[in-house]
C-alpha cells in the first residue's frame, strides 16, 4: 500500500509518449517539448478529492475542495472562464477562493502548479538532474527511488521549535510551496519559475477602531457565510466535529450546526479527561446533536511506523497517539465523511503579539521568538548543541523576520506566528487527518481570515473581541465554562488571560518547570531515557549534536524534546 496521498507530478527529460494516456482515475502521460509529464492521483480512500478537467487544450488536475462546490469540483464561472480561454482569469478567480487545494494546469505547453492563499494543503517541490518532482507527499518521492537527505540547518530548527522555516522541508533540495503561489516549470532550462510572485498578507494594522461590537457583527457574518459554504460542499454527508471543552472547536460546532451540517461529535477519553468530557456533553446537548466517546488506546509500533511514512517527519512522533483514534472513527464513519475541527480559531480571534514591543531591536525580537515558540528551550539546548548550531538557528529566525514586509515589530511577530507555526507545523497535522478522512476547519475561510487578521491585535487582548465574537454568533457558548472552570465573559478568564499573555515569553527555564508539574505525563520513562542516550542519526546531521551530548540532555529532557530527536534519528 501507497503511503503517498493526492496528486504527485514527475516531469523527466526525454519524451515517452506521443499523446496524453491514462485514466480519470489513476495517472496520465504526455511530451511537453523534449520533456516527458507523469501526474498520478494517489488516493488513500475511494472519497479523497481529487479529479481532471478538460477544457480544449486546458487541463486542471484539482486536488482539495473549493468551498461552495462539491468535492475536487469547480466553480461555474471558473468552468465557464476555461471554456473561453481565460486561464488567467480562471487562476485569480481559483487563488481567491476559500479551500483546502492546489491545481496543476496545462496550456499552451506549459505546465504551472498554483496553491491557496493560506497554503492549507501542504505541497512540495524538488529539482534534480533527472527529474522535477511537484506533489502533495514526500513519500511519492522516496516511493519513486529517490535517496533523500536531511538538511543540517532545517534539523536545527526542527529541534528547536519542531518545524522547518520558510520554504525549507526536513530534506536536502526538498521545497515547500509558499501560499498563494502560482509557479511554472521551464522545459528548456529544466527549472521552477514564478509566474507571480507568491501572495501574502501584511499584518501592520495600525487602523483605529470606533466599535468593537460593529466589527464583530460584521465577523460573524462572514463566518456564518464560510459555514454555509462548507455546508454547500459536505451536503448531507456526516461531519465528525471534533469536539472538545475549548472555546474553539465549540465556536466551530455552534457556526456549521446553524449552517445545517450534519454534525456528529467525536472526543476521546482517558483518565485525565472525565472533566472535559462532561462540558463536551453540555455543549452538544445545546447543539442537539450526538457525541461519541472513544478510549485513547496507546499507540503500537506500527502506528509510529505509519505516521513516520505518511509525513516523513512533518509531525513528530509524539503525535502517533491520536491515529488509533483516527482509525477507530474510520471503523465507524464511512469516508465520505468529513472530520473537522476547530483549529484556526486560537490564531484569528485572540491576542497573537506580543506586548512591550515599544523600541524594539531586531535581535530582540530575534529572542522574543525564541523564549516564546521554543519546543525545546535554547538552556537545555547547549546540552546538546554547539554554540555555533545555536547562532545558527538565531540568524535563521532573523533571516525570516527581515523577509517580512511588515515594518512594526507586532506584525512581523504576527506573520511568523501565522506563516512559520501555523502553515509549517499546525497544517501539517491537520493534513495528517485527511489521510483518513478530509479534514477542514471554518475559521481559515478566507474573507474571515482577512477581516479578523486587519483588526489590531490590541483589541484582540484579555479575548475582548473573542467574547464580542461569541456573544454574536450565540450566547449559549459563554454559558458553559471550559477546562479552567471558568466562562470566557467572567472577569477571571480576562485576568487569566493577561496574564497568560505577558508569561508565554518569560522564562524558558521557569515554564519548563511549570509543564512538569502541570502535565505528569511529559515525564520520560527509563526506556525513553535510555533510548534518548543512545539515539542515532544520519550522518548528514551527525556534526550538529555536541560529544555526549545526548546523555547530558536526557537528563533535563521530557517526552516532547524525545520524540523530535526520535523522529529525526528514523528519517
Amino acid at each position: 500500500m501507497s503511503n503517498s496521498m493526492g496528486i504527485s507530478c514527475f516531469v523527466k527529460r526525454g519524451s515517452t509518449c506521443n499523446t496524453l494516456t491514462g485514466t480519470e482515475d489513476q495517472s496520465w502521460q504526455f511530451n511537453v517539448g523534449d520533456c516527458s509529464v507523469q501526474i498520478c492521483f494517489n488516493k488513500p480512500y475511494a472519497a479523497y478529492p481529487v479529479k481532471y478537467h478538460s477544457f480544449g487544450t486546458t487541463r486542471v488536475w484539482l486536488e482539495g475542495c473549493l468551498y461552495g462546490n462539491a468535492p475536487g469540483e469547480l466553480s461555474q464561472e471558473m468552468r465557464q472562464l476555461l471554456q473561453q480561454g481565460q486561464t488567467e482569469a480562471f487562476k485569480k478567480l481559483l487563488q481567491a477562493s476559500t479551500g483546502e487545494f492546489w491545481a496543476i494546469i496545462t496550456h499552451n505547453d506549459q505546465l504551472e502548479f498554483i496553491n491557496d492563499k493560506l497554503a492549507r494543503l501542504p505541497v512540495y517541490y524538488c529539482i534534480t538532474e533527472s527529474f522535477i518532482f511537484t506533489g502533495r507527499s514526500i513519500a511519492a518521492l522516496k516511493e519513486a527511488g529517490s535517496q533523500l537527505s536531511l538538511a543540517p540547518l532545517a534539523a536545527l530548527e526542527y529541534i528547536w521549535v519542531g518545524y522547518t522555516l520558510a520554504d525549507k522541508t526536513l530534506y536536502h533540495n526538498v521545497r515547500r510551496l509558499q501560499p498563494g503561489s502560482n509557479k511554472a516549470i521551464s522545459f528548456s532550462n529544466f527549472t521552477i519559475r514564478d509566474v507571480e510572485k507568491p501572495f501574502t498578507f501584511n499584518f501592520d494594522n495600525n487602523e483605529k477602531l470606533s466599535d468593537l461590537k460593529n466589527y464583530s457583527v460584521q465577523a460573524v457574518e462572514l463566518f456564518k457565510q464560510g459555514c454555509h459554504k462548507i455546508k454547500a460542499t459536505i451536503g448531507d454527508n456526516p461531519a465528525i466535529m471534533s469536539m472538545s471543552a475549548g472555546q474553539d472547536s465549540r465556536t466551530a460546532a455552534f457556526g456549521l450546526a446553524d449552517a445545517g451540517l450534519n454534525l456528529k461529535g467525536a472526543i476521546y477519553k482517558n483518565s485525565d479527561s472525565a472533566h472535559e468530557i462532561g462540558l463536551a456533553y453540555q455543549l452538544s446537548r445545546i447543539l442537539g446533536i450526538g457525541l461519541a466517546t472513544y478510549q485513547l488506546e496507546k499507540p503500537v509500533q506500527a502506528d509510529f511506523e505509519q505516521l513516520l511514512a505518511i509525513k516523513n517527519g512533518h509531525n513528530y512522533l509524539g503525535m502517533a497517539f491520536i491515529l488509533p483514534f483516527l482509525k477507530q472513527l474510520q471503523n465507524d464513519f464511512s469516508t465520505n465523511s468529513f472530520y473537522i475541527t476547530g483549529d484556526g480559531g486560537d490564531k484569528l480571534l485572540p491576542f497573537i503579539g506580543e506586548h512591550h514591543l515599544q523600541g524594539m531591536s531586531a535581535d530582540e525580537e530575534v529572542e522574543r521568538i525564541i523564549r516564546r515558540l521554543s519546543t525545546t528551550p535554547f538552556y537545555l539546548l547547549k546540552q546538546l548543541l554547539s554554540n555555533d548550531s545555536l547562532d545558527a538557528i538565531r540568524q535563521s529566525v532573523y533571516n525570516q523576520l527581515k523577509s517580512y514586509d511588515e515594518v512594526t515589530s507586532m506584525g512581523r511577530i504576527v506573520h511568523f506566528i501565522t506563516y512559520e507555526r501555523s502553515v509549517k507545523l499546525l497544517f501539517e497535522g491537520e493534513d495528517r487527518n485527511r489521510f483518513f478522512f478530509w479534514s477542514t476547519t471554518p475559521f481559515y475561510d478566507v474573507e474571515f481570515f482577512e477581516h479578523c487578521m486587519k483588526l489590531p491585535q490590541k483589541y484582540k487582548s484579555g479575548l475582548k473581541f473573542y467574547k464580542q465574537f461569541q456573544q454574536q454568533l450565540n450566547p449559549a457558548l459563554l454559558t458553559i465554562p471550559d477546562t479552567t472552570g471558568q466562562r470566557l465573559n467572567s472577569r477571571k478568564y480576562y485576568f487569566r488571560t493577561l496574564l497568560n499573555e505577558r508569561v508565554r515569553s518569560a522564562n524558558p527555564e521557569l515554564k519548563q518547570k511549570l509543564r512538569s508539574i502541570i502535565n505528569k505525563g511529559l515525564a520520560l520513562d527509563e526506556a525513553m531515557t535510555q533510548d534518548l542516550e543512545n539515539l542515532n542519526f544520519p550522518a548528514e546531521i551527525n556534526d550538529v549534536f555536541l560529544t555526549g551530548g545526548l546523555k547530558n540532555f536526557a537528563a533535563k529532557a521530557n517526552s516532547e524534546h524525545y520524540y523530535h530527536l526520535k523522529t529525526l534519528s528514523e528519517l
